[in-house]
């Protein structure tokens, strides 16, 4: 992962029936870059298959277009050089909508597209609103009451960068904290503790280094969190054992 692993990319926001966010990338370096955890599920379109690298076990994967569930720690990523990424943010309901059963599997991982159910066979676009329209017509219908929830308590996770209690978040989505674990397990794969972490680890990264950095520079922010007490620290989704080992992991790949 070199100092200039640094993909060109463009974000756009498209808050459309499945689609939150577009980033679209194209890597010119053969480095390893570092993606952040995020509360929301990620469908990544790629033109070749690249390699993912599990930060916590060192395991490597080669991976084509896959659907992923949210993720809780970093991962580093590797492209073919001049290959061509769309990186897509979907709404809180879109795995369920997409026809996955059990998303449990996908937090921290990623399924392949020839797997995935009503996402398969889609490739790179840069237009984010004809991703979404492709998306919705073959997504199960809408379930108004589970979208306007789920909206409100991962919502309310975003806005206030996963600085709020469980019982808040239950509040925001008006349903009993034990409703709302239930709802977030069958539709996310995991509770609003783990995913309000995620998002308080990637805005404390992201405080410290803008999106595309380099890998060199997301590690140094992370090591930095090395002097946090052990509670502050599981309030990021981390514990010093686990901070080093993806430390560690990522300092292999930036060594070659």
């Amino acid at each position: 992962m070199s100092a200039t692993t640094v993909p060109d990319r463009r974000r756009v926001l498209v808050r459309g029936e499945l689609v939150h966010d577009l980033t679209e990338l194209t890597t010119g370096d053969p480095g390893f870059r570092l993606v952040l955890p995020t509360p929301l599920p990620i469908l990544v379109l790629r033109e070749r298959t690249g390699e993912r690298v599990d930060l916590l076990t060192g395991e490597r994967r080669a991976l084509g277009s896959a659907l992923c569930g949210p993720s809780t720690r970093p991962w580093a990523v590797r492209e073919v050089v001049g290959t061509r990424v769309t990186v897509l943010r979907l709404r809180p309901e879109a795995l369920v909508r997409l026809g996955i059963t059990d998303p449990r599997p996908l937090v921290d991982g990623a399924r392949e597209l020839a797997s995935a159910g009503s996402a398969a066979g889609l490739e790179p676009c840069v237009d984010g609103a004809e991703l979404d329209r492709v998306l919705a017509e073959r997504a199960t219908a809408r379930d108004e009451a589970l979208r306007r929830r789920l909206g409100a308590a991962v919502g309310l996770i975003l806005a206030e960068r996963g600085l709020v209690a469980a019982v808040e978040v239950a509040r925001a989505a008006q349903l009993p904290p034990s409703e709302l674990f239930r709802v977030l397990d069958r539709t996310l794969g995991t509770g609003p503790e783990q995913l309000a972490a995620a998002q308080r680890l990637r805005s404390t990264v992201r405080d410290g280094v803008p999106a595309g950095a380099p890998g060199g520079r997301v590690l140094a922010v992370l090591g930095a969190l090395r002097t946090l007490p052990p509670n502050e620290l599981a309030r990021l989704g981390l514990d010093h054992g686990v901070l080093e080992l993806v430390l560690r992991h990522g300092a292999e790949l930036a060594a070659g």
